[in-house]
């Protein structure tokens, strides 16, 4: 859509909607190992809240008196956040809209359709033996036979992740790993902004949960463990979301876990995400991709820490405690990255190098 609009169309915020008896059902069609789901929803009611995301500014300006070396990022952050509320971007809008969602199984014709109204735009996630429908705070969980089992209401709204963040099985785990909604036996795994949540797949009841802020994948190995890629930020950066601060540095966090108690194991600071679990093998992966030829840094960005080289960094990681076993650094980012058990592929721009090590 955003190739259709000619060049000279401002970009919306956000894409008019009409709500009326004309208003379009979205429909959307899901291969699943089952057959076809397939997934509608229409606006019922259009409704947006908007928020601050930043504090408020300092009382005391970090420009008055005399400036020091130690006060740069002061000064750097104040500056940067005036910006950031001049141009209006102290203001996060959550949708609160409501939709009539409509679950068909195959032909409809065999299992009746679901419908239901939530609040929220709805996501529908194909499970192994459930179906689950994320919209907002809300989760609600269909059985095979397109029956609603149980609904729960979540600690913070789902991130509605990129593609290559969404995953339900172990082939589609991609760099990250599963999530943000995954079935594995008879626990349901959901990472909302702020929470892991493990719910019986039968009855709905939460096991536990782990506050966590920045989950973005989880893997499983064949121990009944589960590994969890997060991050060290806390809730203030849900909270303050638009806040800028060039001294923080948020780091990616490794969390092992009891899948059935939610116990810490181990957790460990790593350089990048969790990106391959296979028995003894664990790595991490931490990148940027290649730039272009003739795109240069900005000094003045990398020196407070906005703009990074491109490099990769993969480390292989002990099960037992976390501990990194080695290092593979290069300076230049890659295309793209493959591990198999102990052999690591890299497609750089021009190119293709195969790693490979004796392992006992």
């Amino acid at each position: 859509m955003v190739e259709l609009r000619s060049q000279d169309e401002a970009p919306a915020s956000r894409p008019p909607v009409t709500v009326g008896p004309d208003d379009a059902e979205h429909i959307s069609v899901i291969p699943t190992r089952d057959g076809f789901l397939q997934f509608a929803h229409r606006l019922v009611e259009e409704k947006f809240i908007s928020r601050s995301a930043m504090k408020a500014p300092p009382k005391k300006s970090a420009l008055e008196g005399n400036l020091s070396v130690t006060a740069t990022s002061e000064v750097a952050n104040e500056l940067l956040n005036e910006q950031q509320r001049n141009a209006g971007g102290d203001l996060v809008v959550e949708d609160v809209s409501r939709y009539a969602v409509t679950v068909r199984i195959g032909d409809g014709k065999s299992v009746p359709d679901w419908k239901g109204e939530v609040v929220g735009p709805p996501t529908l996630y194909p499970l192994v033996n459930a179906n689950a429908i994320v919209a907002g705070k809300t989760l609600v969980v269909l059985d095979k036979s397109n029956r609603q089992k149980w609904q729960s209401t979540l600690n913070y709204p789902v991130l509605m992740a990129e593609d290559d963040l969404v995953a339900a099985d172990e082939e589609a785990a991609g760099y990250r790993g599963l999530g943000p909604v995954v079935e594995h036996g008879d626990t349901l795994y959901v990472f909302d902004q702020g929470v892991l949540s493990a719910f019986e797949v039968a009855t709905g009841q939460a096991r536990w949960r782990l506050p966590s802020v920045g989950i973005s994948g989880i893997f499983f190995d064949g121990a009944g463990l589960i590994y969890v890629n997060t991050t060290t930020a806390s809730r203030e950066h849900i909270n303050y979301s638009m806040q800028i601060d060039v001294s923080d540095r948020i780091s990616a966090v490794v969390l092992k876990l009891d899948t059935k108690t939610g116990k810490e194991i181990w957790k460990q600071n790593l350089s990048g995400n969790l990106s391959y679990l296979s028995g003894q093998y664990l790595y991490s992966v931490a990148f940027t991709g290649p730039r272009d030829d003739d795109d240069e840094i900005n000094p003045d960005l990398a020196t407070l820490g906005m703009e990074t080289k491109p490099y990769l960094r993969i480390q292989r990681i002990n099960p037992k405690n976390g501990r990194v076993l080695w290092e593979h650094f290069q300076p230049r980012g890659p295309l793209e990255v493959k591990i198999d058990r102990n052999t690591i592929q890299l497609v750089f721009k021009r190119e293709v190098q195969v790693l490979q090590y004796l392992s006992f």
